[in-house]
């Protein structure tokens, strides 16, 4: 009696299995980006013939930039300080293509191809723009609370952050639940502005409580709570 389980399975295994022409255009694929960077690599061995800052050095390395370029292999990331990270890897890739005039060493295609040569240098900019932007908008929130909260209170009364906190928890408007950041309404401006006054939790520790990246919770607090505290807090700067 057959075993039609095993015949079933042996089915599946087959029908998952690339076929003939998946194989040939994936070999097809791999041949072609060797070719690449066959060819990028002749094509650097000949720039760096020529001597720095000659015109035929210059022509090289701008035919080697558009040979990268058009191939579409260079990392991509959909981040606004991109097109500077990018500025500042091209500048990289022409003093230390051939000579190592920022680096220890020049670049060398035995250790690794060209493409990850530069993808590495590239998301190290990248990274540290990332870090350099959460650190600029971490100064400016921590800098209008500091206004904010140093506002001279008249003799004899509420201290302003009790007044704050007060005015926060009451949200008689309910304008700082109704303001919160896309599809998480339990990070809104009343939640963040409490957790803010002293003793204030730090972004790092928002950040991972909420599972949300630092630079959203600073941008969104600084763009949507902060004016709330100098409208109601700081009118004169309102």
């Amino acid at each position: 009696m057959p075993n039609l389980e095993n015949d079933n399975i042996s089915e599946v295994k087959i029908a998952n299995f690339p076929s003939e022409s998946t194989w040939q255009a994936i070999a097809s694929h791999q041949t072609a980006v060797s070719r690449v960077d066959d060819s990028l690599v002749k094509l650097i061995a000949e720039t760096c013939q020529h001597p720095p800052g000659s015109l035929k050095r210059q022509l090289g390395l701008d035919r080697i930039i558009r040979r990268i370029i058009n191939s579409g292999r260079l990392w991509i990331e959909n981040a606004p300080y991109y097109e500077d990270a990018l500025q500042q890897t091209w500048l990289y890739f022409c003093r230390n293509l051939c000579e190592a005039t920022t680096t220890k060493e020049p670049y060398n295609p035995q250790r690794s191809n060209i493409f990850t040569w530069l993808d590495r240098y590239l998301k190290g900019r990248l990274k540290d723009m990332y870090l350099k932007n959460c650190h600029e908008q971490n100064i400016r929130v921590n800098n209008s609370e500091e206004i904010i909260l140093t506002i001279p209170a008249p003799v004899n009364t509420i201290p302003l952050e009790d007044q704050i906190r007060a005015w926060a928890e009451a949200d008689a408007t309910g304008e700082l639940v109704a303001t919160h950041i896309a599809n998480r309404p339990e990070l809104n401006c009343q939640l963040l502005i409490l957790r803010r006054l002293p003793p204030k939790s730090q972004w790092e520790e928002l950040a991972a409580e909420f599972n949300i990246s630092m630079s959203t919770l600073n941008s969104f607090y600084r763009r949507k709570c902060i004016p709330y505290l100098q409208r109601h807090f700081q009118p004169d700067l309102g």
